[in-house]
């Protein structure tokens, strides 16, 4: 028998299930604002392990950029853009520098030079472009596609020439759909709004860089725009949300596309990123009203779990993997534009089963020590006994071992750790009847002292 109290003190050490289980243990922390609010704005990754920020909209586009550093959890201003742009791309090259290409109605990409922390201009883009799409290939290259108003063109960039050149174009016309490098080093796009006759695009088609051609491969079975779009460890392509809460897989193998298990609810403009762990966390976005919690996706199981609850519900944020596992989370929108961030972190505990308590008890109490131990005193036995024994759990042997009882039986008392490191222990029921002593348990000597409060505190 354990009671409630006993039960969630032990789930601090992942240590009550009955056989060794993965948990991933969640939660959410703040870090430092930036300096700007922005939203539609991209967050990279450098080698260096900091996070480039780069433009984004407040009311107009920006120009401003700042890098955040991980180590310190502090931001720190980076040289302007020479053109504010909202819409664009960012893409890390092999070189570690940062392409930055387009934005609403916007030709000019430049290049950010980390070590410099300088930018510098390279080739404009053949058609100015916003709504995207950048995807780098095996080559070092990267392929732009779709956006506003490029419509079917579409363009590679050569960083080694620092040119712009079209390639062959795509059937559809898209804005916010989602572009995936499959492990065959082809490309996948999917989904995406036409702005030329207003309405989902459901059609899905792959572009090979060694034949410069495009295929169709199928549809989504929902067509849908602002999703988010993620390659699975397996090689599937998780596509989520977009305005409707359904979640489909596409298989490269076979080329089809299956529906697996939904959305809490549906969200666009949210963010999604592989965790190391292999799951996927989906983050924010809005439906009517800015979304605050996370869900996490399994590709085992094909199902979604609770992945916590934002410090601020936000759209049109961005998400960065940090090399240390979390994942950064800037800017967006939720009643205003943004400037906060904050930190999601995910850690994997493995929970081992334990030694039983020497002593079966219930109604007893149990009181997380300032050592990392847990005090558990008193109770009832299965023949309904009050007892006064005590044992001692050491989370790092797993094992419980007795100490010192208490001076008097008791049950369905109060334990309170107090600031001294001590546990006060009072009240309950006794062998005689309801309790009004207190006595003291002290770590250090493991032993238990009777106190009263009419001249003296106790500890």
């Amino acid at each position: 028998m354990k009671n409630h109290a006993t039960i969630l003190v032990l789930a601090l050490y992942a240590a009550v299930a009955s056989a060794a289980e993965e948990q991933l243990v969640t939660q959410w922390a703040s870090t430092s604002s930036m300096s700007f609010t922005r939203e539609r704005h991209t967050a990279t990754l450098l080698l260096s392990g900091d996070v480039l920020v780069v433009g984004g909209c407040h009311l107009e586009p920006q120009k401003t950029a700042e890098i955040y550093r991980p180590s310190t959890g502090e931001w720190y201003q980076a040289d302007s853009l020479s053109a504010a742009r909202c819409g664009h791309t960012a893409t890390l090259l092999p070189s570690g520098e940062v392409l930055v290409a387009g934005g609403y109605y916007i030709d000019k990409a430049e290049l950010f030079d980390p070590i410099a922390g300088k930018w510098k201009q390279t080739g404009s883009l053949i058609t100015a472009r916003g709504g995207h799409t950048a995807t780098l290939l095996p080559s070092g290259e990267v392929l732009v596609a779709g956006g506003y108003p490029a419509g079917t063109d579409i363009e590679l960039y050569d960083p080694v020439n620092g040119i712009w050149k079209e390639v062959s174009p795509a059937a559809n016309p898209r804005t916010h759909h989602t572009a995936i490098l499959l492990l065959s080093g082809q490309v996948l796009v999917a989904g995406g709004w036409n702005d030329w006759d207003s309405s989902y695009v459901g059609s899905t088609e792959i572009y090979d860089r060694s034949t410069d051609s495009w295929r169709a491969v199928g549809s989504l079975i929902t067509p849908r725009s602002r999703h988010t779009g993620t390659l699975l460890p397996s090689g599937e392509v998780l596509i989520a949300s977009g305005g409707y809460p359904t979640v489909e897989v596409y298989n490269p193998n076979i080329e089809t596309w299956r529906q697996v298990q939904a959305l809490t609810d549906g969200r666009r403009y949210h963010t999604a990123t592989l965790l190391p762990s292999g799951k996927v966390l989906i983050a924010g976005g809005e439906s009517y009203s800015p979304i605050g919690y996370a869900e996490l996706y399994d590709p085992i199981s094909e199902t979604w779990t609770h992945g916590g609850s934002l410090i601020i519900p936000r759209f049109n944020h961005t998400a960065t993997l940090l090399p240390s596992g979390n994942v950064l989370i800037t800017g967006g929108y939720n009643d205003g534009f943004l400037a906060g961030a904050e930190i999601f972190q995910a850690v994997a505990v493995t929970a081992q089963p334990i030694a039983n308590l020497t002593v079966e008890r219930s109604l007893h109490s149990a009181t997380l020590l300032s050592s990392g131990e847990l005090l558990v005193a008193g109770g009832r036995n299965a023949a309904s006994q009050r007892l006064s024994s005590v044992e001692v759990f050491d989370s790092a042997t797993g094992i419980w071992r007795p100490v010192e009882p208490l001076i008097y039986a008791r049950d369905s008392h109060a334990a309170l750790p107090m600031t001294s490191g001590k546990v006060m222990v009072a009240g309950g029921s006794g062998n005689d009847g309801v309790l009004s002593s207190v006595e003291s348990y002290d770590p250090a000597t493991e032993e238990w002292q009777e106190i009263g409060f009419s001249s003296r505190s106790c500890c």
